[in-house]
């Protein structure tokens, strides 16, 4: 720890330098893909291009929503509006596109965000559609919102995720912007569900559960992307750290914040010693690990959410931003791309390690959050979540 803790002082002096090496990185993407999407994870360090599927198109929108509100270059704003129109033929068309809890990470960072920095309605409303098609995936006996595939799907009915942590805002900003209550309620009795079945008292998570649907019972945990079934896959730590920091910022509801705090600290003790973590936070340095830079990245910038939240003299409020500061650095320090030839700003990601999908790549996810956390404390900066 003592090599990232060195870093922290350098990290906050580059963070100007930093930001506009990160800008010059999203300028490049943006001439690759003059239209459509980077792939969610590079190969080679280099995206392939997509179109609006699978989960991860909402964070290259967000990118360039993030240039624009650090810059006011419309360059980046009229980019980001041209892709806008895919996320509503996204909803229009149905079906597997929106069998999904990611609504929120597509649909927050690029219409929440719209709403947010230039006041579109049109994107308003796409956001409060989209937060319909989520709230439509909530089952209320078993109080959680199923993560993948349709409902009627005899092999992911009744699962869901600690990634939706994350996904839950999306529901929180259509009940502040309609005054209906319901969406509010099927995030808080789902991440309530999510810290009865899959968080455990050592402040760690399991990635998966499957819930009886007609009781809310827990039937078995399994993991997804992780090591093993008990053990704590880092990405999904990382996004329920935030997610309910996330969460008590809109609620209050204190056991939200005590939530985001067992969870980041856990994070924060279970790095390696060149400040990033390896893909499942079980694995240690004597495993050889392969590391998931993305999760630093999500982590570092849930942390900093969360030691904003906290009262001045709470002490975890400077132990959270030294943290954070420290994985910021150390992201900044060893792990950006510098080559011409390759896409990504962040090296060192992990997609989905089981599966060996993206190990040691690019990953739009760790670009975008890598940035936001980069981008806190300047002036015009806002959440977008």
């Amino acid at each position: 720890m003592g090599d990232a803790r060195r870093q922290v002082a350098r990290h906050g002096a580059d963070s100007t330098r930093s930001l506009k090496r990160a800008l010059e990185r999203i300028d490049r993407l943006a001439v690759r893909f003059p239209c459509g999407f980077p792939s969610g994870y590079g190969r080679g360090n280099r995206y392939d291009r997509a179109g609006n599927v699978e989960w991860t198109p909402g964070f290259w929108v967000g990118l360039l929503w993030l240039a624009y509100q650090q810059t006011g270059e419309q360059d980046y704003r009229r980019r980001a509006e041209a892709l806008i129109a895919s996320f509503s033929a996204r909803l229009d068309t149905g079906g597997a596109g929106i069998e999904t809890h990611d609504l929120g990470f597509l649909y927050t960072l690029s219409c929440v965000a719209a709403w947010r920095l230039t006041g579109s309605v049109a994107a308003r409303q796409l956001a409060i559609r989209a937060a319909d098609a989520l709230a439509a995936r909530y089952w209320p006996a078993g109080r959680i919102v199923q993560a993948w595939r349709s409902l009627d799907d005899p092999g992911e009915r009744g699962r869901f995720i600690i990634d939706s942590a994350m996904n839950m805002p999306l529901l929180f900003f259509a009940a502040e912007e309609t005054g209906r209550r319901e969406y509010r309620d099927i995030a808080v009795n789902h991440l309530d569900q999510c810290i009865r079945l899959l968080l455990r008292s050592n402040g760690s998570t399991a990635h998966t559960c499957y819930v009886d649907v007609a009781t809310g019972e827990p039937l078995r945990v399994r993991t997804h992307q992780g090591l093993a079934d008990q053990s704590c896959w880092a990405r999904g730590q990382a996004w329920a750290a935030y997610g309910f920091a996330l969460a008590y910022r809109y609620t209050g509801e204190e056991r939200f914040r005590e939530a985001a705090r067992a969870l980041g600290h856990y994070f924060a003790a279970h790095r390696l010693s060149d400040g990033t973590c390896a893909w499942d936070l079980d694995l240690r340095a004597a495993d050889n690990p392969e590391r998931d830079t993305s999760a630093v990245a999500i982590a570092a910038s849930g942390l900093y959410e969360l030691s904003n939240l906290l009262g001045a003299d709470d002490p975890d409020v400077r132990r959270l931003r030294d943290a954070a500061d420290a994985m910021i650095g150390a992201l900044t320090d060893g792990y950006l791309i510098a080559d011409p030839d390759q896409d990504g700003i962040l090296r060192g990601g992990t997609g989905h390690r089981p599966q060996g999908r993206g190990v040691n790549e690019c990953c739009i996810w760790g670009d975008y959050f890598y940035v936001e956390a980069l981008a806190r404390g300047r002036p015009g900066w806002s959440s977008f979540w």
